[in-house]
């Protein structure tokens, strides 16, 4: 379902349908307003790609669920709020694509998300401190927090990843507002 040029709501009606699919791309559409979800769907789901489309509200709890998820796209929609402590159950994500969204707070709990390789979160309204646990992803490459709010400084275990030769790219606002030195 990418790039039709239906206008259509994400409903529960239509995921409830979807309980053994693997792949679920339905970028570059037009949908809009919430994603609702319920308990107990797309269960088997490994990549899921909802990005550019005109999303609204919360990300949903319930996606912490998704435990087989490895790929997910929400970037470029309007997704707003903080990003819930149950995406720390996402456990098996590799690739996590927020940017461009209107997020503004980061939980320690994506520390728990051991196998994170990417996590591009750069233009939201993400404000607050870089969260310290997100130096326990060994396996993360790529760490994008560019365009936010946030202070302080890049921790030291982040910066650790960088001496081990596991993170290859951070980029933050290092003008005055994140003090970027490692």
């Amino acid at each position: 379902m990418q790039n039709n040029a239906s206008s259509v709501s994400i409903t529960a009606h239509i995921f409830g349908k979807l309980t053994h699919i693997k792949i679920l791309n339905m970028q570059q559409n037009k949908f809009r307003g919430r994603r609702h979800t319920q308990n107990g769907m797309l269960q088997k789901l490994q990549e899921l790609r909802l990005n550019d489309n005109t999303l609204v509200g919360d990300f949903p709890t319930e996606w912490g669920q998704l435990s087989t998820l490895q790929i997910l796209h929400i970037y470029n929609n309007k997704v707003s709020g903080p990003i819930p402590t149950q995406i720390g159950q996402m456990v098996e994500l590799k690739e996590f694509h927020a940017q461009s969204n209107e997020f503004d707070h980061l939980p320690s709990e994506m520390g728990n998300m051991e196998d994170l390789k990417n996590l591009y979160l750069e233009n939201n309204k993400f404000g607050g401190k870089v969260p310290a646990e997100l130096g326990r992803l060994e396996q993360l490459e790529t760490l994008k927090l560019n365009h936010n709010s946030l202070t302080g400084s890049i921790p030291a275990s982040i910066c650790t990843l960088k001496t081990r030769n596991a993170l290859r790219f951070v980029e933050a606002d290092c003008n005055g507002r994140i003090d970027c030195e490692c």
